[in-house]
């Protein structure tokens, strides 16, 4: 996943949702990515790679360090 697509679908990741109105949402912003930008990407395929993505990138966040 290229970070626009990973971006534009975290714009519409609503962490305080219920999981599945939460999955829903970023299944929808995917039909919303495919007609805008003329691709077809499979919905829930995505949704499980930008779950994937997201843990890996708070994982990267939270093994930053940071000294004075």
């Amino acid at each position: 996943m290229n970070d626009q697509l990973y971006e534009f679908l975290a714009v519409h990741d609503l962490d305080d949702l219920p999981d599945g109105a939460w999955g829903q949402m970023i299944m929808d912003a995917v039909v919303e990515w495919n007609e805008e930008n003329g691709d077809n990407l499979d919905a829930f395929e995505t949704w499980l790679t930008y779950c994937e993505q997201k843990a890996e990138r708070q994982t990267e966040n939270n093994n930053l360090t940071f000294e004075p």
